[in-house]
């Protein structure tokens, strides 16, 4: 009996899934070992030393808004009480990606301290107290220390709560502890150059004044609300935050004079005193 015909191979379907471009995001993309496995490709090849540089910008853009939502949530919150998922919203992205990123919440707690500390550090930096008088360029670090602490209180609360955790965080840093060595360096060198022309006196640790200067103003606007109550006065209006860092810098500068003679904003306020009288 002949054999039927054997049917005719049937020509493989063409894939009609259309070529992704290169660094194209992919939204609700299905979970591989809990990461998000292709919604930041660019992220992936930014690693990986294959990344165009809109790719490396977008990985820097998300990167930016976690830590931006992560900052507000840990400052509000602390860290203990902190959520992940509160972060994601408050990100409006993905909370596998988070983890993707910065893969604990203990990583993201540490890597906003960084920021946190790199913005602290930043901003003294612009101060440029390395070529100034001694005098005035101690006067200009107290404030720009004080300024710093009232513009962005949000930074004290982060470090409150690092407190409670006993610096955990910090020292879990290869970076934070390496920001401060310049600001050292800065301050030592302002202090023997005070001391080589004979206004400043001798033997003082960079490191005790530079915890006096930022606790002369940090402890002010860490407590600005129990002492408004206590006191009955707004301690944080531009006036009173003035007269607050003057008279820090008038305590540091004097301490570390050899002649502590009053500095020239009091002997400015003696002389107008002498003229109304």
């Amino acid at each position: 009996m002949p054999r039927p015909p054997a049917s005719p191979i049937k020509p493989a379907k063409p894939n009609k899934r259309q070529p992704r471009a290169a660094g194209a995001v992919v939204r609700n993309a299905p979970l591989k070992n809990g990461v998000v496995r292709a919604e930041h490709r660019e992220f992936s090849l930014a690693t990986a030393g294959g990344a165009t540089p809109r790719m490396r910008e977008s990985s820097l853009r998300t990167r930016e808004t976690i830590l931006t939502a992560a900052t507000t949530e840990f400052a509000e919150s602390g860290f203990d009480a902190a959520h992940m998922d509160e972060i994601a919203v408050r990100a409006g992205i993905q909370k596998n990606v988070l983890y993707y990123y910065f893969g604990s919440k203990e990583g993201l707690f540490t890597a906003v301290l960084e920021r946190t500390y790199e913005l602290i550090r930043s901003r003294q930096e612009e101060a440029g107290i390395r070529d100034l008088d001694p005098v005035e360029a101690m006067r200009k670090l107290v404030f720009f220390t004080g300024q710093n602490w009232g513009r962005h209180p949000e930074f004290l609360r982060l470090l409150q709560s690092e407190n409670l955790n006993k610096g955990r965080h910090i020292r879990a840093s290869k970076s934070i502890p390496r920001m401060y060595n310049p600001l050292l360096d800065a301050i030592r060198a302002l202090l023997e150059r005070g001391v080589a022309s004979g206004v400043f006196r001798k033997g003082i640790d960079p490191v005790d004044l530079y915890i006096s200067i930022t606790s002369l103003s940090a402890h002010y606007v860490s407590h600005q609300h129990t002492f408004e109550a206590i006191f009955q006065r707004r301690l944080m209006t531009p006036p009173r935050m003035r007269q607050r860092l003057e008279h820090a810098a008038d305590m540091v500068i004097r301490y570390l004079l050899t002649d502590p003679a009053p500095p020239a904003a009091q002997k400015r306020g003696v002389a107008r005193a002498k003229t109304r009288a």
